[in-house]
């Protein structure tokens, strides 16, 4: 069955646990879909839209190196996968999780209509997963780094 891989900051084939698990389960379908209005203020600028245009280009001939081709999209990212997956006949949408309150609500709506997949793979560690003694958040670098190396310890 295809699978949908939505892609948002994480546009590489390499070490992309989304495009991983799609592409275990059935044939592939990668989507980007730029979203202005979500992210409202938080919508990208000059510099971001240049360095977003050549990674999707140098993505896509990556994509058709390897036989596929990637999907570009602009609107709503939710209704525009859904359309997608409608297009394509998509079982499950695959994607990465982000923790930007855009993205999850986006990830809420989807989640409602369809088999949506997240993946971990884009920071070292979930978000909020490293807390002091007591499960509060840490409010000093120097003892959140030594919780950190302590969970991830530098190797030989």
């Amino acid at each position: 069955m295809t699978q949908l891989v939505w892609l948002r900051r994480d546009l590489r084939l390499a070490d992309n646990p989304a495009l991983y698990h799609a592409a275990k389960a059935g044939p592939v379908i990668a989507v980007y879909i730029l979203d202005d209005e979500a992210p409202k203020h938080h919508a990208y600028g000059g510099a971001s839209r240049w360095w977003l245009y050549h990674s999707l280009a140098s993505l896509s001939k990556s994509l058709e190196a390897k036989g596929s081709k990637l999907i570009l999209r602009r609107g709503d990212a939710a209704e525009e996968l859904t359309k997608l997956a409608k297009e394509t006949g998509a079982a499950t949408i695959h994607a990465n999780c982000h923790y930007e309150p855009w993205w999850l609500n986006a990830e809420r709506k989807l989640a409602k209509a369809h088999d949506l997949q997240l993946h971990h793979g884009n920071y070292l560690m979930v978000p909020g997963s490293i807390t002091t003694g007591t499960g509060g958040q840490y409010k000093i670098y120097t003892p959140f780094s030594r919780a950190v190396r302590a969970e991830f310890p530098p190797r030989d």
